[in-house]
């Protein structure tokens, strides 16, 4: 078989399997845009870059997908029963800038999903059982500027040791 023989079949199949990737990829996000919107949440952007879920009873159903929108920006969550399995879908969310999780039933465990965020500026936490030890994972996020922790667990001295390991946060809520 010569060169020119096996280039054009085996290029239809690359091109045939990326397509079908593509695909895959396509019907991966309109799973998860629909499964977000059955419990009332909102997917907006084109492609995909915010969920809402603020207030809904059954929002931890719509994170166990968010996963699938790898372009996600903005997660706002707050008021709801998002825990920490949620949480866990975020690991991996390259672009995330903002994650409100106020008043949800996260824990220190769930925490440990936020290592890797680079890009997270604002995180909103108030409300929620975290505590020190929840606070660590936060330190590996060099572009968290805002952050609030009224209400929860976290004392004076585990805000300070926070403040000296991230140089561009601007504020602390406690």
């Amino acid at each position: 078989m010569t060169t020119r023989q096996w280039v054009g079949p085996t290029l239809g199949l690359l091109l045939l399997f990326g397509t079908a990737a593509a695909g895959d990829a396509d019907a991966d996000q309109e799973a998860a845009i629909a499964a977000i919107q059955k419990v009332k949440g909102n997917v907006s952007g084109t492609p995909p870059d915010t969920v809402t879920l603020t207030g809904r009873k059954n929002a931890n159903a719509g994170m166990l997908y968010v996963d699938k929108l790898p372009g996600l920006t903005g997660i706002f969550a707050s008021n709801s029963d998002v825990a920490d399995d949620g949480l866990a879908k975020v690991k991996g969310l390259a672009k995330l800038t903002y994650l409100h999780l106020k008043n949800t039933k996260i824990t220190d465990k769930g925490l440990e999903n936020l290592q890797g965020l680079t890009k997270l500026q604002s995180l909103d936490l108030a409300g929620t059982e975290i505590s020190d030890a929840g606070i660590a994972y936060l330190k590996g996020l060099p572009e968290l500027s805002v952050l609030n922790l009224k209400g929860t667990k976290v004392t004076d001295a585990g805000v300070a040791a926070l403040r000296q390991t991230l140089p561009n946060i601007l504020e602390i809520r406690r």
